[in-house]
């Protein structure tokens, strides 16, 4: 049976994003997150990081492309929570687009 914990979360970054807005259990959880203010939830693709700043992305890419060139199997594995569904729809999707063979999960 899962257990449910209730994590410890900072109050004054539970007061500042109730003080903006946020419903307070969706502020709890952010605040037990670590998510500070609004202005870190923010959806705009200029506050993003830039790629360029991501460490390790330019051997990553290299990899990748090697890979793709030279008809290597990829595996990608992800978790299904909201970032990992994301993570892994992205690379599968566009796996169709440069015409990659993708395998049903085998369950």
């Amino acid at each position: 049976m899962p257990r449910i914990v209730t994590r410890n979360h900072s109050p004054s970054s539970f007061g500042a994003l109730t003080a903006a807005g946020v419903h307070p259990v969706m502020a709890r959880i952010l605040a037990a997150r670590g998510v500070e203010s609004v202005s870190q939830l923010a959806t705009e693709l200029a506050l993003f990081i830039s790629p360029d700043a991501m460490r390790g992305i330019t051997i990553a890419a290299q990899l990748l492309a090697d890979a793709i060139t030279d008809g290597k199997k990829l595996l990608i594995v992800a978790d299904y929570d909201a970032d990992g569904a994301t993570a892994c729809a992205e690379p599968t999707g566009n796996a169709k687009f440069v015409e990659f063979h993708t395998l049903a999960d085998p369950k």
